[in-house]
């Protein structure tokens, strides 16, 4: 509403450079239009700014005015929209940004979680310890998963408690390593045997994997709809529906 109100006040000012400091002629002459009849639409919407402007009657004037007045609440009327799709889009756009990180960092541990899962049973079955296969791994993985072990063997280093980066652990990574992470703590606060463990949660990540990696394939043709109905179809209709229509009518015409 910003730009149409704008513009009418620079119709408003207009009016003070266009309408007559003095009275016109006609106007002395003491033969006004008669009471009642307004003239069209321009003359009424310039008669108004004419008289907060304080200017002397004038009715070519006033429909210059009220014409400008009308062409600059259509412009900004059409200007506003133009001007609010890029702002929209300014803020929305961070907020777009962050989720759709969010969503690749989720799918990123999904996918890579039993990796790790394999590399910590291959370590324990080694007979390494939980601290020292949290070190033998970390520097083998790459992205959020890389990180985050990155992190717990710096606090590891630092001298910190296994079970307590391994909180630290379940509480970055998030839900998707909470078996892992329970598994973990168990093995390492009361002793149960961390292989049978691993293996389990190994099996519910590869199936974890598995449906993420389904429920994307799901979305490629929702995805595929909008190129194909913009780029496929009107080709298609180019190439089949016009040719028949031209030649119904050429053969119409004929006939």
């Amino acid at each position: 509403m910003t730009a149409p109100l704008l513009l009418a006040l620079a119709g408003v000012l207009a009016g003070r450079h266009l309408a007559p400091a003095s009275p016109p002629p006609r106007a002395l002459t003491g033969t006004p239009p008669a009471p009642g009849r307004e003239r069209d639409a321009l003359q009424r919407v310039g008669r108004v700014v004419r008289r907060l402007a304080n200017r002397a009657p004038d009715p070519a004037a006033e429909r210059r005015v009220g014409g400008a007045v009308l062409v600059g609440v259509g412009l900004g009327a059409l200007a506003t929209p133009l001007a609010v799709v890029p702002l929209g889009w300014c803020l929305v756009s961070p907020v777009l940004r962050r989720r759709r990180e969010r969503m690749q960092r989720a799918r990123r541990i999904v996918v890579d979680l039993p990796d790790l899962v394999d590399l910590l049973a291959l370590s324990a079955g080694a007979g390494l310890t939980i601290r020292l296969a949290l070190e033998a791994v970390a520097p083998r993985l790459t992205g959020p998963l890389g990180s985050a072990l990155a992190d717990v063997v710096a606090r590891l280093r630092a001298g910190q408690g296994v079970a307590e980066s391994l909180d630290a652990l379940g509480d970055r990574l998030g839900e998707p390593a909470l078996p892992l992470v329970s598994a973990l703590r168990a093995s390492e606060r009361y002793g149960v045997p961390l292989g049978p463990a691993l293996e389990r949660v190994s099996v519910d990540a590869r199936f974890e994997r598995r449906r993420a990696a389904d429920e994307l394939a799901r979305r490629v043709p929702v995805k595929l709809l909008f190129p194909l109905v913009l780029c496929t179809l009107p080709a298609f209709a180019l190439l089949t529906v016009v040719p028949l229509l031209a030649g119904s009518l050429h053969a119409l015409r004929a006939s």
